[in-house]
């Protein structure tokens, strides 16, 4: 009987061992059937955002399974660095910020749904896509960086919007290592570049200090403001060009002007000499 046991035991453990994706199912089964229905409830406005439908459309279409949930993950992001004292470990500077899915069709991944909304997380909030989005922009890149660093029930997917980063960090002897999912411009990362946790905060301050010492002199926004930055720049640049036109206009108005004004009381002296002495 027990040598039965330890068998079903090992069989067990190489099953969860050759597939690391059966970590993926970390979300609470209540907290998953929440979130099904609310993207269900959800379908019709999906599917036009994602520019499967238009509008029009909407109101005839069957939504059930056009869009479905895939894996999803627990998701992670960085603390205030200001209020952490000991930022080697991720248990130390990694919070809990809400859950990340697959969204998936008959044709591959179409989107990132995120449900980020506390207490519960029990709602979707957002969708992140793109027009060229697909299996190539998440869903096989995260496989690819669990081969290359293991994945275990510990792990934790990183997903800081402020820093602009996605990245996976696993334990291995002892060692937290991270390996970027994308590239990051802020920490000058390319794509499954690994790292030790450690030297990932190091770079994370640096980059900090650097934006910190840029806010300091300027009044401009830091990079994270995207693409309201660019259209308050635009904004700026419009009415300076605007300011300089009009000042370009009165002087050129004014100079012929006073050239008139010149002219006239040429002609008029010329005039008038030519009156005096015939």
């Amino acid at each position: 009987m027990l040598k039965y046991s330890l068998f079903f035991a090992l069989l067990i453990s190489l099953m969860f061992i050759s597939n690391p994706s059966s970590f993926a199912s970390s979300i609470p089964d209540k907290v998953r059937t929440e979130i099904e229905r609310d993207w269900q409830n959800q379908q019709q406005s999906i599917s036009i955002f994602l520019n499967q439908e238009q509008p029009e459309q909407a109101l005839h279409t069957d939504y059930k399974d056009k869009n479905v949930l895939g894996d999803g993950y627990a998701i992670y992001s960085l603390k205030n660095l200001a209020t952490v004292q000991n930022d080697a470990y991720t248990a130390n500077v990694l919070q809990f910020s809400g859950y990340l899915f697959n969204v998936e069709d008959q044709n591959g991944s179409k989107a990132l749904a995120y449900a980020k909304q506390p207490p519960h997380y029990d709602t979707i909030t957002h969708l992140a896509s793109d027009t060229n989005f697909s299996d190539q922009s998440f869903k096989i890149p995260l496989e690819q960086a669990k081969q290359k660093i293991g994945y275990t029930s510990e792990s934790k997917l990183i997903d800081d919007e402020p820093h602009h980063i996605i990245a996976l960090v696993t334990a291995k002897d002892g060692l937290e290592q991270l390996i970027f999912i994308e590239d990051s411009m802020l920490l000058n990362m390319k794509k499954f570049d690994i790292i030790s946790f450690k030297e990932f905060m190091i770079k994370i301050r640096q980059a900090d200090a650097i934006q910190a010492k840029f806010a300091s002199n300027s009044t401009e926004p830091l990079s994270g403001a995207g693409v309201s930055y660019d259209r308050e720049n635009t904004q700026k640049l419009s009415s300076i060009a605007a300011d300089l036109n009009i000042v370009s206009y009165s002087l050129v108005w004014k100079i012929g002007l006073l050239i008139i004004i010149i002219v006239a009381t040429i002609c008029y002296l010329t005039y008038c000499k030519g009156k005096h002495h015939p």
